[in-house]
């Protein structure tokens, strides 16, 4: 890349494309055009921990120390999220819900900000894949866990935010509207 002299790290940039960070900038790079097509600033960045595209790399989770930032593919910020406890890892789900784990949870975020916690944890988990409403995980010894989840919470939020009337009412006629949700 002509006039760059100084990249601290590396990162996935979804099809065709790569991340670079420098200090706290994060630049995403085209490698059909050669050219730098989308850049942020923050000072979370000096803690990046890990870039995670959704199946269709159209959002990325920006994993920090104790902060997500979801941007789209252009890498303009849709939400950020700040966490009390270090964020272990994150995947997506098939839905575009980001599912993270801190040091006692498993929690999900939603594209628009909206989270949650999903389960209760005893040990510390490194998120690795999701399918359906089983979180595949690993410790610190490298043990394989399976965690199963409710996903429910998310999946109404979801079906309200998509204005999908149906699944709504399906929600409420089955009487699994999560938690205290309002309607």
């Amino acid at each position: 890349i002509p006039g760059l002299t100084e990249v601290d790290e590396l990162f996935d940039g979804g099809i065709g494309k790569f991340l670079f960070k420098q200090k706290t900038q994060i630049k995403l790079y085209d490698t059909v055009s050669k050219q730098v097509v989308g850049s942020s600033e923050e000072m979370a960045f000096k803690k990046l921990i890990d870039a995670c595209w959704n199946k269709t790399s159209s959002l990325c989770a920006l994993v920090c120390k104790k902060s997500i930032f979801v941007f789209n593919k252009s890498l303009q910020r849709t939400t950020r999220i700040n966490e009390g406890y270090k964020i272990q890892g994150a995947v997506w789900t098939e839905e575009n819900v980001l599912v993270y784990s801190t040091y006692n949870h498993i929690k999900y975020l939603l594209p628009n900000g909206d989270n949650g916690i999903l389960k209760s944890i005893d040990t510390i988990l490194y998120p690795l894949e999701l399918k359906q409403n089983i979180v595949y995980c690993v410790d610190h010894n490298g043990e394989l866990f399976k965690e199963t989840i409710d996903n429910e919470e998310y999946l109404f939020k979801l079906s309200i935010k998509n204005t999908n009337i149906k699944k709504v009412k399906e929600f409420i006629k089955n009487n699994k509207t999560p938690g205290n949700s309002m309607i």
